[in-house]
This record gives C-alpha cells, sequence and structure tokens, in this order.
C-alpha cells in the first residue's frame, strides 16, 4: 500500500477472514490452492480524488500497559 501510494495510487485493505463467503468466492476466482486460506486483499487503483489525510490521533485512547 505504501508502494501504491509512493506511485500516486490508491489502495485499499479488504478484509475476507473470517467470513466463510469472501473467503470461499476468492479462493475460487484466484483459483487458490486448499493449502492456502486468503485473509484479505488489497485493491490498487487511480484514485478518482485526493483528499487530506485525516487526523484522528487521540492520546486519550492510549493505554500504557502496567504491572
Amino acid at each position: 500500500m505504501l508502494a501504491a501510494h509512493a506511485l500516486n495510487y490508491g489502495a485499499v485493505w479488504c478484509g475476507l477472514y473470517p467470513t466463510p463467503e469472501l473467503i470461499k468466492m476468492s479462493e475460487e476466482i484466484l483459483n487458490l490452492p486448499d493449502r492456502i486460506i486468503p485473509i484479505g486483499l488489497i485493491a490498487v487503483g487511480y484514485k478518482a480524488e485526493d483528499k487530506p489525510a485525516r487526523d484522528i490521533y487521540d492520546e486519550n485512547r492510549i493505554h500504557y500497559n502496567h504491572w
């Protein structure tokens, strides 16, 4: 995804696991052997628009584990 971004493409992670229907469909479309279980796909293409980066960092959501 970083390489796509560096080349000015858009990319998005599409999670498949743990939805059996999505896993089965992906296995059939990609003709994967039985030993391969897809957990996600990355769609890459031309961006329809440029959006500014979102600042979603919230320090209140950070938790530091202690013993």
